[in-house]
């Protein structure tokens, strides 16, 4: 089981539930939406939700986007850790995070 933390007052950890659903997409992108639920804290609602892949690598691995707000990414950094974050800090490249996994190197968010 991953351990994931919050930044900026949330909580994570066994209130977070991490999964991964199948989905029909197209061959050339990744089949997997990941679904995050049961964030508490300051970002609970820009973190929880349902992510869907966007065809896209980012740092080389596959880059998701919520589905209910486009300002959300799941996304792989650059220190090699899963996290979510907003729009400005995925286009800067910025290690800023609301939620990240504690575990490096994982091919996809949902190991």
């Amino acid at each position: 089981r991953m351990s994931w933390g919050a930044r900026g007052g949330g909580r994570a950890g066994p209130v977070c539930l991490f999964s991964a659903a199948s989905a029909a997409l197209d061959e050339s992108r990744p089949k997997t939406t990941v679904s995050i639920a049961g964030c508490k804290g300051k970002y609970a609602d820009k973190v929880n939700g349902i992510y869907e892949p966007t065809g896209e690598l980012y740092n080389g691995k596959p880059l998701y986007r919520k589905a209910d707000d486009p300002n959300q990414w799941l996304r792989y950094y650059s220190t090699k850790n899963w996290g979510v974050s907003p729009t400005e800090w995925k286009d800067a490249n910025d290690t800023r995070t609301h939620f990240y996994c504690k575990e490096k190197d994982l091919e996809n968010p949902t190991l």
